[in-house]
This record gives structure tokens, sequence and C-alpha cells, in this order.
């Protein structure tokens, strides 16, 4: 709403003639009438600013510019105050462990500053060489090994248990240890098997890593495909983690009005969608296409807002996420 506008005439006294032709007493009340016209708007005036009822109160007629910071479109003192206190909050907390729902900021920000710092002058600061106590020697925690000789492990031998095996300062091979200490084949995790530890650690890290792949997905599209489409496509795996990021480009969009593109893994049906993230360009702009995975349908990447590549100008989407295998 906006404040009332005054309609008081003003010429009262201009629209008298030069020469008065009224009496004293009616000359006056001329005199006067503009100050009686114009009370009963002044105190309405006064009323409404006064009001406080929500929608009806002075601030919600009391223009303000919008604020900076999570003002709102309405350009109104209440609206700017009531945007101000959402984005402060109902100062409501979970666990209140240093701080106490309703107090102000400056108290719940002091609260924590303390905390803070009592708790880092109370932690144990450890500077210069330290000495453990305690500390086993390597006889004490080795089983089954014997010391022979002398105290420098540059040039000591050791024995294993009882078996008639002694360890130069050379490294062993498989063939040389007893049946009972041997390696053996390890199980592949998705290659060869491994007959050493070095190749199952390397392939083991190689997957934690999650090294990043080129992969070539297929792309379905409705209506013809856009022309000459650079196709950027790469993924790793972590664990039962598939991440993926992918871009696809054309100079002419030729009308296309749907696509779906093909994973480089097979989704684990779990009878749910996943959300990714993408944008989507049509010449110069720039939308959301909303994409999405429903695991359980073998479609790949579905949009539900995909934008109709339009015929003979450019066109770009790119699509980036991840999804359980």
């Amino acid at each position: 709403m906006s404040f009332t506008k005054s309609t008081v005439g003003v010429t009262n006294i201009s629209d008298l003639p030069d020469q008065p032709t009224i009496s004293a007493a009616a000359l006056k009340a001329k005199l006067d009438q503009y100050g009686a016209d114009d009370k009963p708007y002044v105190n309405g005036l006064i009323d409404e600013l006064e009001d406080a009822a929500n929608g009806t109160s002075g601030s919600d007629s009391l223009g303000m510019t919008q604020l900076a910071n999570n003002g709102s479109a309405t350009e109104t003192a209440q609206a700017q105050a009531e945007a101000l206190d959402v984005a402060v909050g109902d100062r409501t907390y979970t666990e209140q462990n240093y701080i106490t729902d309703s107090e102000t900021i400056v108290a719940s920000l002091d609260a924590l500053d303390q905390q803070a710092k009592a708790e880092n002058d109370a932690s144990v600061k450890i500077t210069g060489n330290q000495t453990v106590a305690g500390i086993k020697t390597f006889t004490s925690v080795v089983k089954g090994v014997t010391p022979i000789a002398d105290e420098d492990l540059t040039t000591k031998e050791y024995v294993l248990g009882q078996s008639p095996l002694t360890i130069p300062n050379d490294s062993i091979t498989n063939q040389k240890m007893s049946t009972d200490v041997k390696i053996g084949s390890l199980a592949a995790l998705d290659t060869t098997i491994k007959t050493d530890v070095v190749s199952a650690i390397n392939e083991v890290a190689g997957l934690v890593a999650g090294t990043w792949d080129d992969y070539v997905p297929t792309l379905t599209f409705t209506g013809t495909p856009p022309d000459g489409i650079n196709t950027q496509a790469r993924y790793n795996e972590i664990g039962n983690t598939v991440n993926f990021n992918i871009r696809l480009k054309s100079s002419d969009g030729n009308g296309a009005t749907a696509l779906s593109i093909s994973l480089p893994k097979t989704p684990k049906d779990n009878n749910s969608v996943v959300i990714l993230t993408a944008q989507e360009k049509v010449d110069t702009t720039w939308t959301n296409p909303f994409p999405f995975i429903d695991d359980d349908s073998g479609a790949g990447i579905q949009f539900r807002n995909f934008g109709t590549a339009t015929d003979a100008v450019a066109w770009e989407i790119n699509v980036t996420g991840s999804y359980e295998v």
C-alpha cells in the first residue's frame, strides 16, 4: 500500500478578488480555511504512519532501497526488515553447548570466542625432541626372529624361527622361502592375477586414487542431431562410486529437441533417481536443463528441461556428477 495523498485545495486566498468584497469575518474564515481543511489529512497521515497492523503498517508504505545482501525485491522498510529477520534466523540451536536460544548474535559470538580461547589455552603443546618410555627393541617385537652375532643392523643376520634359512643383507625371492611363509598368488581386483605384492599394491593404489579415463558416450537425440559435435567425456571410479564430466559442443544445433547420454559404467539399481549438475547454452544464453539418472531405467543421463538446440546457432551442454555402481 502507499500513503494517502492530500487533495485539499490551496487557492482559497488567491481566488479572492484583489479588493476584498467580503466582510472581515468572512475574510478571516478564508484565511483559516486551508488549515481547517488540511488538519484531517495531516491527522490521517499520522495515523497511517503509526499503524502497526500487518500489511497496513506505516513501515509497509515507507520506501526503502533493497538491501545489497538478502534484501527483498519489495522496496519498503517492512519488506527489508522481514528479509533481514529471515537471514538472521530464529536463533534456535540444536545443542546449546556454549550459546543459548534467542540470545543476541553478539552474545553468541562472544561465548564462542571465549570457549575457543579456553580450549586453546588448555591444549597441550609439544616442542623439541621428546623421549617416549617403553620403546621395544627389534628382537622384542619381531616374533620368531633370533639375532646372530653383532648389534649393527647393517651387517646383522637373522634366523626365521627354526628354518635353516639365513637372511643376509639381500632381498629374498619367493622360491627361497619355506611353504609356511610363501606369499603365493594374489587375486586380482579387476585385471589379471598378481604374483607379487608390489603389483597387487600398485593395482589397489590405482583404484583408490581413481585414475581419470576417457570414454565415448552414445548420444541419442530427438530430431536431427547437432552438426559436428565436439565430445569430451572423462570418468573415474573410486570404490563403488563413478564420477564423470561430459562436454558436448556444436556450431549448429539443427533443432534437436531432446537428448540422452550413455554412462561409462552401469549404475546400481537402487530404484532411485540421482540428481546431476549441468549447464546448456543455446546461442549465447545459458540455462539449467535439470539432468538426472533413473538408475533402474537403463536410459543413462536424461534431462527434464532440455532446451531446443536451435537450428543454425551454436549449442553446448556440460554435465557432471557421480553415481553408485
